[in-house]
């Protein structure tokens, strides 16, 4: 009979949902890190420019919240504590709220930019 458990998960029991439930965020820990080491990177290359200054602290900041939160997901598997798995679903909300509100504003911007361009170039075409 084939077994729906994830993989990694054959070994455990009906009484072990939690561990089952921490178990994907536990094997994506090194991508959460990688992840936040890029943003912060990121960050820092935003920061030498001088136009990304004033949004270098966005990605130093989610990056700094996937590496908590891979952190909390590690400790939470490892210590079977729900509290930690709960901090850890409450920073990745964190970190995806922000990265959709950034996505939002980056299209309204380009949106506003292209009509803007559009507008003088069609405007020049005219004269």
């Amino acid at each position: 009979m084939e077994s729906n458990l994830p993989m990694g998960a054959a070994s455990y029991t009906s009484g072990d949902s939690l561990k089952l439930a921490m178990l994907p965020l536990y094997q994506a820990r090194g991508w959460l890190r990688f992840l936040g080491v890029m943003s912060m990177i990121e960050a820092f290359i935003n920061l030498i420019s001088i136009v990304g200054i004033i949004v270098a602290w966005l990605p130093a900041w989610l990056g700094i919240l996937l590496f908590q939160a891979a952190g909390d997901a590690e400790r939470a598997y490892l210590t079977d504590d729900a509290m930690l798995l709960q901090a850890a679903n409450r920073r990745l909300k964190t970190y995806f709220i922000l990265r959709g509100v950034t996505i939002l504003a980056q299209g309204a911007i380009f949106l506003l930019g292209v009509s803007v361009f559009g507008t003088l170039g069609f405007l020049d075409a005219l004269t």
